[in-house]
């Protein structure tokens, strides 16, 4: 990226030296005690079955946001630790996506980022994925195997939905192509895993 873009490359730093991410730093820190980020490493694990033979390529973000919501809908989770995971993801967001535009200059991936974006606004604004309320499934569910196996059910009945309805666009495009919310669902059921 320095390489490419200099001029860029110095206003971020110059920017990140005044506005410092706090809230990302502390859980950077946190992560380095706790053995880090285990989960979001493992999460592009083979042992999970895709819903099609085709499969979008990963996107950061979208994994990230996709973790966060489910983070969001586990029941007897602390409110204010939510909240706290909210800020740092918006903190921390436009690092990755900066890192991502800089990555993906042939824009094979604008549809899996359009996908991050959706996902992050209604978790951030609403507590929703799609039209599913995290908040509401966090207080009627017991415990998260049960969370994680009705937001499982959720994704994979919307994933078919979406699909059917956009059948002509996902037989003649590439994955990382689909419609957004065909990349959304999908994303879900494979990182619910």
């Amino acid at each position: 990226m320095m390489k490419s873009n200099r001029d860029a490359t110095i206003h971020w730093i110059q920017v990140g030296e005044k506005q410092q991410p706090m809230r990302l730093i502390k859980l950077l820190e946190k992560s380095t005690i706790l053995q880090g980020f285990k989960g979001v490493g493992e999460f592009d694990s083979n042992q999970v079955p895709p819903l099609d033979a085709e499969e979008p390529p990963n996107c950061w973000s979208l994994a990230v946001v996709t973790l966060a919501s489910i983070a969001v809908a586990l029941p007897n989770t602390n409110t204010c630790l939510i909240k706290e995971l909210i800020c740092t993801l918006n903190e921390g967001l436009p690092y990755v996506k900066l890192i991502e535009n800089d990555l993906d200059r042939e824009g094979n991936l604008i549809n899996i980022r359009q996908a991050a974006d959706i996902v992050w606004l209604g978790v951030d604004l609403y507590q929703n994925w799609l039209d599913v309320n995290l908040h509401k499934l966090s207080l009627e569910e017991k415990n998260p195997k049960e969370t994680l196996e009705r937001l499982a059910d959720a994704a994979k009945i919307r994933y078919e939905e979406y699909k059917k309805k956009y059948v002509n666009v996902c037989l003649k495009e590439i994955p990382s192509k689909w419609p957004v919310k065909v990349l959304v669902a999908n994303s879900y059921v494979q990182d619910k895993s």
